[in-house]
């Protein structure tokens, strides 16, 4: 099963950028509500079976934050 891995190290733009979010064609990335308590405005992967492996979220990550793990 694939898994994928986001450094909040080095996303800490994530409200601003939003790339890897347009580009899942699947709908596997979600934004955390800027609201939360915890995590605010943190992308975090949901739906792990919906994942097709393509690996366009990691590539058009600017801050080469996520990685896909297999």
């Amino acid at each position: 099963m694939l898994n994928i891995k986001i450094d909040r190290n080095k996303c800490i733009n994530a409200l601003d950028c939003l790339k890897c979010i347009d580009a899942c064609r699947s709908g596997v990335l979600l934004v955390l509500s800027p609201y939360a308590e915890v995590a605010k405005g943190r992308i975090k992967p949901v739906i792990m079976s919906m994942c097709t492996g393509c690996g366009e979220c990691q590539r058009v990550c600017p801050a080469k934050a996520i990685t896909m793990i297999k």
